[in-house]
């Protein structure tokens, strides 16, 4: 009896569980690799983001093929490393005009941290912690494969791998900027 009370009076260990950071301004930097059928491409990727706006850089190797996108939430403008400039209502197709590849920058802005893109259906599968594991959004299956603590403020997406329709991009994330 004295030894199944004393097991009642331990309290249960609390569950870790994992939260997105709901910064409104942030930036990362790292790489991103992009492949359908035979064809692929990868690139050096820089984006800063602050509420509705955005810069996004991307080159390839020794800066070949280095585009620039931003938005101040408005149009979206595109400039390349040769001088062509370019610009559109929508990033997501404004990309794919001059890249050919259909990549949901609109989504990612959220699927990078780690969360669903607000008022549209998503389905989650969670791993340890809490952690997002597996996202389908809006076609896309999008898997997190690794965490990282830059700030000691908690883990944020390290390695992130989309697909949709053929397509495959991984993004390796090397450092994260809050604010």
């Amino acid at each position: 009896m004295l030894l199944a009370s004393g097991c009642t009076s331990l309290s249960p260990r609390p569950v870790e569980t994992w939260t997105a950071p709901a910064w409104d301004d942030w930036g990362l930097s790292g790489r991103i690799a992009v492949r359908a059928a035979e064809e692929g491409w990868h690139a050096s990727l820089r984006w800063q983001q602050t509420g509705e706006a955005f810069r996004i850089e991307l080159s390839g190797p020794l800066g070949q093929g280095a585009i620039r996108l931003h938005s101040d939430g408005g149009m979206v403008h595109l400039e390349a490393a040769d001088g062509m400039r370019d610009q559109a209502a929508n990033a997501d197709l404004l990309l794919a005009r001059h890249t050919g590849w259909r990549l949901p920058v609109s989504g990612l802005r959220y699927w990078v941290r780690g969360l669903a893109v607000p008022a549209r259906p998503a389905h989650w599968t969670r791993g340890a912690g809490g952690r997002p594991a597996h996202l389908r959004q809006d076609g896309w299956d999008i898997r997190y494969t690794d965490f990282q603590d830059p700030s000691g403020r908690g883990p944020l997406p390290r390695r992130i791998e989309l697909e949709r329709d053929g397509l495959q991009a991984r993004l390796v994330i090397d450092s994260w900027t809050p604010g």
